[in-house]
């Protein structure tokens, strides 16, 4: 979440983001959506069926072994990523 530097009313989006982060509105968006939390206080209100299911919550040794993670860039790569993609994009 973010909030834009010119909100009209920055103090309204601070409200809702720390509505959002309380961890039973984090565990009833995970038991609907079925999509894993980084809310760590939110795991005691998950259903156990949802906690239980490996699509939601990979196990350990799955992310260990077989899960892929992008390491984040520097901003003078994503500079000239964007600037090759661009050249791609326009043809040029």
């Amino acid at each position: 979440m973010m909030i834009p530097a010119d909100a009209p009313h920055p103090e309204y989006a601070h409200a809702w983001i720390n509505y959002i982060l309380r961890p039973q509105v984090q565990a009833a968006i995970t038991n609907k959506v079925m999509f894993t939390s980084p809310n760590l206080a939110a795991r005691k209100f998950i259903k156990p069926e949802v906690l239980a299911n490996p699509i939601a919550f990979p196990p350990d040794d799955y992310l260990a072994t077989k899960a892929q993670f992008y390491e984040v860039r520097k901003a003078d790569t994503r500079r000239i990523m964007t600037r090759l993609y661009t050249k791609f994009k326009s043809g040029l």
